[in-house]
C-alpha cells in the first residue's frame, strides 16, 4: 500500500508538472520524492516566505543540495522575541552572599530557605515578586552576567509569557564551587520580518535542527507562545517534540489525536496526521499504529493517494509514514541497516555517530532509544 502510494504520488505530479504545481505541492514534493527542485528554488516564496524557505531547507538537505543561501537568508530574518519576562535564579544548599558582574554589579544576600534576603546595587536587576528570584529587567538582556558565591551555589534562567503563570527552566543549567564563577545570558530569538512568526519560526527551527545548528535561542519563545489561541491550529507540539524530546510534548502530542485515528492541523486532518507523525518516524507508540491502520485500510483511495489525490497532504504523509531512499541524501549508509539507532539528537543515550543516514531531523545513535513506561515518567 505504501508502494502504491509512492506510484500515485509520482503520477499526480508527472501529470500536472512542476512548474503548474502550488508552492506547497512543489517543496512537499522536493521532500518526499526529490521531485521540483529547480521550481522550488525558481518560486517567488523562496528567501521571501519563512515558512516555504524552511521546508525548501529541510528538502535541500534531504537530496544533499547545497543549503547555504537559504541559511543564510533565515539568519538575515532573525530578530529578538519580545513578550517574554526571564529570571536568574541562584540557589545554595547553605545561606550564601552572591556577587553578581556585569556592566553593573549588584550583591545579593540567600538565606538558607533560599529566599533573597537583600539586593543591593543598581542596574538590571530586581527581587521577584515570590522572593526567590532575581527579575531581568528587559533593557538588559544583551548583559552577561558573572555570579560568585561564598558558598557552593548553582545558576540558571527561568522565563515565563508575559501574563502566564507558567515558568519554565532553561536547558542549561550551571554550578560551582564557592568562589567559583558562572556565566548566564538570556537568549530569545525568533524569526520573522517586523515581527515574530510563530509558524515561520516553528518551521525554521525544524529546519536548522535538521542541519545540526544550535535552535536553543528560539525554544524559549517556540514554548511560551504555543498555547496563544491563534497558535493553537498549528499543532506546536509535534515540532517541539521534534525539537527537544521533551516527554511532556510526546504525551501531549499524542493525547490530541481525534478518535484513535488522525490529528487535525490548519482545519486539515491529513496534514495533522503528517505532521503529528513526523517526529514518530522511529517510534512506535499505539497512536501511530492506529493512525496507519486508518490511513491504509479506511483513507487510502484505490490509486493509493489520500485526499482525492492531494498532492501536498500525500507526500507529506509519506515522508512522514515511510520516507523513500531519496530522503537520506549524501551517499551516506543507512544508519539502522548497518545495525544502529536513529533518534532525535536529544534523546541519544549513547554515540551520534557521522556517516549514517537517517530522515529528517534525526541523527544515527550507538545505542537504542528506551521507552519509558508510564509509571517511570511520574
Amino acid at each position: 500500500k505504501i508502494d502504491k502510494a509512492y506510484s500515485c504520488l509520482r503520477e499526480e505530479i508527472d501529470d500536472k508538472e512542476c512548474e503548474n504545481l502550488s508552492p506547497e505541492e512543489k517543496v512537499f514534493s522536493l521532500l518526499a520524492v526529490g521531485k521540483c527542485k529547480s521550481d522550488v528554488l525558481d518560486d517567488s516564496k523562496y528567501r521571501s516566505d519563512l515558512k516555504y524557505t524552511a521546508q525548501a531547507l529541510i528538502g535541500f538537505k534531504e537530496t544533499g543540495s547545497s543549503v547555504s543561501s537559504a541559511k543564510d537568508w533565515l539568519f538575515d530574518n532573525n530578530r529578538t522575541s519580545i513578550g517574554i519576562d526571564w529570571l536568574l535564579e541562584i540557589e545554595s544548599p547553605e545561606a550564601t552572599t552572591c556577587s553578581v558582574d556585569y556592566s553593573n554589579s549588584n550583591n545579593v544576600v540567600i538565606n538558607e530557605d533560599k529566599t533573597i534576603d537583600s539586593i543591593t546595587g543598581s542596574g538590571c536587576l530586581s527581587l521577584s515578586s515570590n522572593g526567590y528570584w532575581l527579575e531581568v529587567n528587559p533593557e538588559c538582556y544583551d548583559e552577561e552576567f558573572e555570579i560568585s558565591c561564598d558558598q557552593q551555589f548553582l545558576t540558571t534562567l527561568l522565563y515565563k509569557g508575559q501574563n502566564s503563570d507558567t515558568i519554565y527552566v532553561s536547558e542549561k543549567t550551571s554550578s560551582s564551587s564557592s568562589e567559583g564563577i558562572t556565566k548566564e545570558q538570556v537568549r530569545s530569538s525568533c524569526f520573522g520580518d517586523s515581527n515574530c512568526d510563530y509558524e515561520g519560526t516553528l518551521w525554521s527551527a525544524l529546519a536548522l535542527n535538521v542541519l545540526g545548528s544550535d535552535i536553543t535561542p528560539y525554544l524559549p519563545y517556540l514554548i511560551t507562545m504555543k498555547d496563544k489561541e491563534e497558535n493553537e491550529e498549528l499543532l506546536s507540539e509535534a515540532f517541539l517534540y521534534s525539537l527537544t524530546g521533551g516527554v511532556d510534548f510526546k504525551n501531549q502530542l499524542l493525547s490530541e489525536q481525534i478518535n484513535s485515528k488522525w490529528w487535525v492541523s490548519l482545519n486539515d486532518r491529513y496534514y495533522g496526521t503528517a505532521l503529528a507523525l513526523y517526529p514518530f518516524q522511529y517510534e512506535e507508540p499505539l497512536q501511530k499504529k492506529d493512525a496507519i491502520d486508518w490511513l491504509l485500510n479506511d483513507a487510502q483511495e484505490e490509486n493509493g493517494c489520500w485526499d482525492s489525490g492531494n498532492i501536498r497532504n500525500t507526500a507529506f504523509l509519506l515522508y512522514s509514514i515511510s520516507p523513500s531512499s531519496v530522503s537520506l541524501g549524501g551517499g551516506d549508509v543507512d544508519c539502522e541497516d548497518a545495525g544502529f539507532f536513529c533518534s532525535s539528537q536529544i534523546n541519544c543515550n549513547g554515540q551520534v555517530l557521522s556517516g549514517y543516514s537517517c530522515s529528517g531531523s534525526f541523527v544515527c545513535c550507538s545505542e537504542a532509544v528506551v521507552l519509558e513506561t508510564c509509571s517511570e515518567q511520574g
